[in-house]
């Protein structure tokens, strides 16, 4: 096959998972065979709008420094929750650079702050623990080593860089998903500037609707795709080459139809959700194998969909985190809620 570039594409990471067999049970990354696993849980909060807020269609999710922070892309503002679930307005509305016009993810900063990503405007903000605005990074013009048909085309299309997701690294490099451009934005911590990363192509090191991105702590970065459905993973402390890659275009164990959020989970875990697939599964980071998935209180598998997605009463979970105690945060915008499970058992 054939990227927009019209280059012969590398296929060696785009998927690592084998197409299964007749008579398998799954396929997962690695080209390993998966038998679906299951993680029982229970939902400790379900959180909704309330007299102080109201909570809007959640995109987002980020744990940092003992709070939850909800990025409410329908009402164009972050929330923040203790774990208790006792929420309010932590970032507001507006065009103003201390507030939000059109939020849609959100992660770490450097040096102990909070950056969220505007997906309409094109840029990223810093604000600092208490809300105050710190800095604003702009996406910046396309590379002028990119061939002209893929510089032609989002000309013809008419499309514009979109900050979709952010995350920093511990070297304080800020990487910033650019969904509308596909590539990944790399700047230093005082928000300057230094590489755009990957371009529109299924080729490794390139990206199709790039739209979620995390930094883990020992410096590696895992960017998600929504469109080539996988997790390719990159090494920050290099020129950010591609080191590893998970998941898959076929709908089996291990794999991703569209990711829709991506969280650490401690332990040397991450855990991944998936809107079309309504699932939440669980990897390690070492070869990010699959673990398992979480399944509702009795742990059953809805026999409709050929015992691949486990029975959990979410709804479309987009954005997910990882709190303290272990407990998983997920968005459901179609309900206008966020949904907070603890894991009872593991397989």
């Amino acid at each position: 096959s054939k990227d927009v570039s019209g280059k012969e594409s590398d296929k060696s990471l785009v998927s690592k998972a084998e197409i299964p067999k007749e008579g398998d049970k799954g396929a997962g990354t690695g080209g390993k065979i998966y038998p679906i696993k299951l993680a029982k849980s229970e939902r400790v909060l379900n959180l909704t709008s309330s007299l102080d807020y109201e909570l809007g269609e959640v995109s987002d999710l980020l744990y940092f420094d003992g709070q939850v922070y909800a990025v409410a892309q329908g009402k164009g503002n972050v929330k923040v929750f203790n774990l208790d679930g006792e929420g309010k307005v932590f970032i507001a509305n507006g065009r103003e650079n201390d507030k939000l016009y059109s939020p849609s993810g959100i992660g770490k900063g450097p040096n102990g702050t909070i950056a969220v990503a505007e997906g309409l405007s094109g840029v990223v903000k810093i604000f600092d623990k208490n809300g105050a605005f710190v800095l604003k990074m702009e996406i910046p013009p396309m590379p002028k080593e990119w061939p002209e048909d893929i510089k032609g085309y989002y000309t013809r299309m008419n499309i514009n860089p979109s900050a979709f997701d952010v995350d920093t690294a511990p070297n304080g490099h800020i990487y910033v998903v650019d969904q509308g451009w596909s590539r990944v934005v790399e700047y230093d911590a005082n928000g300057k500037f230094i590489a755009s990363h990957g371009k529109r192509g299924d080729a490794k090191g390139d990206f199709q609707a790039p739209n979620k991105i995390l930094a883990l702590p020992d410096g590696r970065v895992l960017v998600g795709e929504q469109l080539g459905r996988r997790v390719q993973v990159f090494d920050s402390s290099s020129s950010f080459k591609v080191v590893d890659a998970f998941g898959s275009t076929n709908d089996w164990i291990g794999a991703f139809l569209g990711i829709t959020g991506i969280s650490s989970a401690g332990e040397g875990r991450i855990v991944c959700v998936d809107g079309p697939m309504y699932t939440v599964q669980y990897f390690e980071t070492k070869k990010f194998d699959y673990l398992f998935h979480v399944a509702g209180e009795k742990g059953e598998l809805d026999v409709k969909m050929e015992k691949q997605r486990p029975l959990i009463n979410i709804g479309y979970p987009v954005g997910v985190a990882v709190d303290k105690d272990g407990r998983i945060w997920i968005g459901n915008p179609q309900e206008k809620r966020i949904v907070v499970l603890k894991i009872t058992s593991t397989p």
